[in-house]
């Protein structure tokens, strides 16, 4: 198994899409930042990390609404703007000179490039395992067995709770490099707001999003609307030490040994 498994036994085609949008057209859609400003522009009462956890979830349903807009007929679109352009094409094999039909053919290619585009999308994501090879070479069609084969591949992978752990000595520590008055200082002095934007721009746009379904493409494309909120949370976050419930949740990270 060379890469991770996007596995979703119930999902719609609709979820999958939402949660891929850090590379998904949804970021290039002509509506995607009117829906974000009038779905963030929502007056919340509360704490700043609140505010964002709630415009957050709002927002997701018009995503989702939109994303389906998006999706529901793309690929019998794209099939008739193929059979369009092929229409105009023989048109035009027919007689090459006509400046009408040479403009209407590149029109009409340009528009086959986009909905070819996100047809193909909308059917990979569509598609689901429905078979895989077990550790002995053997295929797998069940749902079950396909279940059990990925989670016995990560618990390999990520290892096994450890039942004894041996206590730090503190003195090895201060034997080894120690930060400096400097460093020190520096690591306490508060943060900026250019220093959130640079981390949020500083995730890898193809890095799975977390149970929440953004991903950090849907930060960069809608930063102009909602940037001011993340960073007063995130700065509010820094200056209280407090971390919401809702929030604290989806920062679980599994790091291999």
């Amino acid at each position: 198994m060379a890469r991770d498994i996007l596995w979703n036994g119930k999902g719609s085609v609709s979820e999958y899409a939402l949660k891929l949008t850090g590379c998904s057209s949804m970021l290039k859609h002509e509506q995607f930042l009117k829906v974000v400003e009038a779905g963030w522009n929502i007056q919340i009462d509360g704490c700043k990390m609140f505010q964002v956890v709630r415009k957050m979830k709002m927002l997701k349903r018009e995503l989702r609404k939109l994303n389906t807009q998006s999706f529901r007929n793309i690929v019998s679109e794209a099939n008739e703007d193929r059979t369009a352009l092929q229409n105009t094409q023989e048109q035009l094999h027919l007689d090459p000179d006509n400046l009408e039909l040479q403009q209407t053919g590149r029109e009409k290619y340009q528009k086959l490039r986009k909905s070819s585009y996100l047809a193909e999308i909308y059917l990979k994501l569509k598609q689901a395992i429905t078979q895989l090879n077990d550790a002995a070479g053997c295929m797998q069609t069940e749902q079950k067995n396909i279940a059990k084969i990925v989670v016995q591949y990560y618990e390999d992978l990520l290892g096994k709770t450890c039942e004894e752990r041996v206590n730090t000595f503190r003195g090895f520590l201060n034997n080894g490099p120690l930060l400096t008055i400097d460093q020190l200082l520096r690591i306490l002095e508060p943060f900026t707001i250019e220093e959130v934007k640079k981390a949020v721009f500083s995730i890898d746009i193809n890095k799975s999003p977390g149970p929440d379904s953004y991903g950090s493409g849907f930060y960069r494309a809608a930063w102009r609307v909602i940037s001011k909120d993340i960073t007063e949370a995130v700065l509010e976050f820094f200056q209280t030490g407090q971390l919401l419930k809702q929030i604290n949740a989806t920062n679980i990270s599994l790091i291999p040994k």
